[in-house]
């Protein structure tokens, strides 16, 4: 009965990590559409697709949330930095 357990709750992980895998694929879809129509300059494509790691974070969110939110912060500011910079460079 304890296996059950474990395996539904391994199917429900799976299909959480399903469904935010596709809201972000979808997500960039969405900027990198807006890029290629002239609607959204190369640095918001930059920065989106620098912050947005996916599910990539999630085997270090069991490891541990603090370094998790370490690495995201970190992302975050790099990611904003560069855009910025690369905005006012005019890309």
């Amino acid at each position: 009965m304890e296996a059950l357990k474990e395996f539904k709750g391994t199917l429900l992980s799976m299909e959480i990590t399903s469904v935010i895998r596709h809201a972000l694929m979808i997500t960039f879809f969405v900027f990198v559409m807006m890029y290629a129509e002239g609607l959204v300059p190369f640095s918001v494509l930059f920065t989106t697709s620098f912050i947005q790691d996916g599910h990539g974070m999630l085997p270090m969110l069991s490891y541990s949330l603090k370094d998790t939110a370490l690495i995201k912060v970190f992302n975050l500011i790099f990611g904003l930095g560069i855009g910025s910079i690369l905005f006012v460079m005019g890309f």
